[in-house]
């Protein structure tokens, strides 16, 4: 299938739906479906919300509107963060887009319980389990009816197949690694600081997810990652991306090389939307405890 075809699909499931959620895999287009779902309701006098989990990816949707001629659905529409959403009256609007609808909590239910208008869901990953808090309210307030997943899109040549390879990196063992504490601080290794966060989780000192969570911070800032990262990148003759911890690690790694694209956090979904993935290599400066 092409992919103006499983957006097509898409849409006519939902076709008749007051409320419902599409999923669809990264590549297919999920803000056009979305852009296009706004076209067909299309009326100048009503009154959209479109929820994201953060305010960059309006940009997208922006973008995206402007790039397919379709900024006139835009006009009048309202933004807003999941954060936000019980700030808004749900007799103001309309039609409600929930952007990464696997984000709604629990905590919405307040404006959901009070909204009765149509709403379209979209995601490309949604709640593993129905029973789970995520998974009640789209089951509850914005049901799947229609999935197309990132399998099927690799199948469909839509997006390329892809390869995890997980890079083992020797930490150092200088101490030249800070440590910042409530009482000063002092100098060690990588490799003992590491050594001491796996201890504490190991022997259950402390919270186990929170102990997890100091070591997975801590990780981000050891330069060994970022010394193996140069080394890699000066092996490869393509572009690819960087996805960076934070800005600055971003701007230390800028250097490397002029292919080389860095992104942080609040700036991947916004860059992605402009960029074919199969023309670049991905890795991810970050270890995920």
């Amino acid at each position: 299938m092409e992919r103006h075809e499983i957006q097509d699909e898409a849409l006519k499931a939902s076709e008749g739906k007051q409320r419902c959620t599409l999923v669809l895999a990264t590549g297919v287009g999920k803000t056009l479906v979305g852009l296009r779902h706004m076209e067909r309701h299309y009326n100048p006098m009503q009154s959209i919300l479109i929820v994201a989990p953060k305010l960059s990816i309006i940009s997208s949707w922006r973008y995206e509107a402007e790039k397919f001629g379709l900024s006139n659905v835009l006009e009048g529409a309202t933004f807003s963060t999941y954060l936000s959403l019980n700030k808004h009256n749900p007799n103001d609007y309309d039609a409600v887009y929930f952007d990464e609808v696997h984000s709604l909590l629990d905590s919405h239910r307040s404006f959901l319980n009070n909204y009765a208008g149509r709403v379209l869901g979209l995601t490309g990953t949604p709640p593993k389990h129905k029973t789970s808090e995520k998974g009640r309210l789209v089951s509850e307030y914005c049901p799947v009816v229609y999935t197309f997943k990132a399998d099927a899109a690799i199948e469909n040549g839509i997006i390329n197949d892809y390869q995890i390879i997980v890079h083992e990196i020797n930490l150092d063992t200088a101490k030249n690694y800070k440590v910042s504490t409530q009482k000063g601080s002092f100098l060690t290794s990588e490799l003992q600081n590491y050594g001491y966060w796996g201890t504490r989780i190991d022997t259950g000192a402390g919270q186990s997810h929170i102990l997890r969570v100091m070591r997975m911070k801590a990780m981000m800032e050891y330069a060994s990652k970022e010394k193996y990262a140069k080394a890699l990148f000066n092996s490869i003759q393509s572009k690819c991306i960087l996805f960076a911890n934070t800005q600055e690690q971003a701007d230390k790694c800028a250097v490397i090389a002029i292919t080389v694209i860095i992104l942080t956090p609040q700036k991947i979904l916004l860059t992605l939307k402009k960029i074919r993935l199969p023309n670049y290599h991905v890795y991810y400066n970050s270890v995920k405890v």
